[in-house]
Formats: structure tokens, C-alpha cells, sequence
């Protein structure tokens, strides 16, 4: 099969959960046989169409901040979205198109019914009614956003249970779950930390992720294990902040932070 992704943040360039996921499928499909293209914004330099562990990644874009502030930037979707449109024409058997920012979906979906191409959407969460606590009374575009791309496909993709239970509430029937794999081959080649701890956080440290929770909850925690060990890794627009908080809760010696780790072995 010849099979299309479709995502602007791309693996290795961006590192996050989605883009691993991406690469991970792509290659294996690849080994399996078939022909993989991403369609992305060029991270990279030289050609537009490079070749990677044997994945055609096509950039469609400059590169441009993802991100304004601690949300995902609305300019950079709409501008990803119409190159999307403009681009991934093609004869594909398929395109998966992951949900979030939402606007390539409705791309993706015009291309699909111009060429009968099969859209599949790649669902990683649900927001639901966390759109009025994430933008206040602004989340009502984002949720009724989140509810048409969940009307664009009969072949949607969860990557959890919980994430097929919230397309349910949206009134998505058949959503089929394919949770994110672990690869163990690749774990075990990589030899052990001498550091130890009892608690590691790895993500963007932005405010939807809760981070402070963590910090708070360890307060409770050190009462009874006062020499609890803490990691956080990852950057972000709460960095400062967090790292204020452990201090002023007096974890500074219960929690290190690592800042962003480049290289995805030692994280």
C-alpha cells in the first residue's frame, strides 16, 4: 500500500509523543513492505523530499513556532493546513491525518473526496468540555471544532480506551484502538542510568500538563519518604515557574530538573 501521514511536528526534529508515533508506524510499515510518506513542515535542511529510514518526508512549509506562548498556534495551523491542501495530492491508498490542530483535518478530508483516497483520522485525545477551562468562553469554537473533525471519517483511530470513550461521547461509533507501542528491543540496548528515582515526568512543561500537581502532591509524599526523588525533564514555558514552586515548597532537594534532553536514549 502506498499510505500518507499527515502532521506538521516531525520526528526527529520535533520530539513528542505524536511524532514518535509517527516515525515508529512509519518505518515498521516500511519493513512490512509498504510506501510511507509524512507530510510536514520542513524542519530540515536542503530538499523539500528527503528520504529516512526508508520514509519520504515531504516538507510542505517553512518552519515556524508551533507554539504561541503555552497553545499551539493558531497562525501556523491555518498556514500548515492550506499547504496541506496544497500538497499531499497524490495517488495514496490512504491518509492519516492526526486530529490535533485540527484545521489539516479538514484539508485532508478535501483531498481525499476529490481522489477517493480513504481518510483515517489519528485521535491522541479528546478535550470535550476542558476547552471552556483551557480558553474560557473561547472554548466553545474549540469544542464545536473538535466535533466536526469527528464527523469528517468513518475510520477513526484511538490510541487508548479512554480516548475511544470520549470520540463515543462525541457520537463516533467504531473507533478502533491502537494504543502506543513500547519498544523493548530498543529499551534493552540502552544501558541503565546510574541515577536513581522514584518519580520521573518527560513532557512539555506547559500549564494543561498539570506539572504543578506533581510538585504539590510530592510535599504530601516527602512527609512520609522525606528523601523522595524527583526528575522532570522536558522545557517549556513553565520551566521557571516550577522550578520556583519546589523551591518555595522546599523540594529544591526532591526534584531535579533536566531542562529539554536532546538525545532520546538518555531520556
Amino acid at each position: 500500500m502506498k499510505i500518507a501521514y499527515v502532521y506538521d511536528a516531525v520526528y526527529p526534529w520535533v520530539k513528542g509523543g505524536a511524532e514518535k508515533r509517527v516515525y515508529e508506524l512509519s518505518r515498521r510499515l516500511v519493513d512490512r513492505g509498504h510506501e510511507v510518506h509524512c507530510f510536514g513542515i520542513k524542519w530540515w535542511n536542503g530538499d523539500s523530499v528527503i528520504e529516512r529510514d526508508g520514509v519520504f518526508l515531504h516538507g510542505i512549509c517553512n518552519p515556524r513556532s508551533l507554539y504561541s506562548g503555552d497553545r499551539r498556534s493558531m497562525r501556523e495551523a491555518l498556514i500548515f493546513a492550506w499547504k496541506v491542501l496544497l500538497s499531499s495530492k497524490g495517488d495514496y491508498d490512504l491518509i492519516d491525518c492526526q486530529e490535533f490542530p485540527y484545521l489539516p483535518c479538514f484539508s485532508a478530508k478535501f483531498v481525499t473526496m476529490a481522489s477517493r483516497i480513504d481518510l483515517f483520522i489519528t485521535w491522541l485525545e479528546v478535550w470535550g468540555d476542558y476547552w471552556y477551562e483551557y480558553i474560557g468562553k473561547k472554548g466553545l469554537a474549540g469544542k464545536s471544532v473538535e466535533a466536526a473533525v469527528s464527523r469528517l471519517t468513518d475510520k477513526n483511530i484511538a490510541i487508548s480506551e479512554r480516548t475511544r470513550s470520549g470520540l463515543e461521547e462525541l457520537g463516533v461509533k467504531g473507533a478502533e484502538v491502537v494504543p502506543i507501542g513500547i519498544d523493548f528491543k530498543g529499551i534493552g540496548r540502552i544501558k541503565a542510568a546510574e541515577t536513581t528515582s522514584e518519580i520521573i515526568y518527560a513532557g512539555r512543561l506547559i500549564s494543561h500538563k498539570n506539572v504543578d500537581l506533581l510538585i504539590k502532591a510530592l510535599t504530601f509524599v516527602k512527609r512520609e519518604v522525606p528523601d523522595v526523588r524527583t526528575i522532570i525533564i522536558g522545557d517549556g514555558p513553565e520551566y521557571t515557574k516550577l522550578r520556583q514552586l519546589s523551591m518555595d515548597l522546599g523540594l529544591e532537594k526532591n526534584i531535579r530538573f533536566t531542562g529539554f534532553m536532546e538525545n532520546y536514549a538518555e531520556v
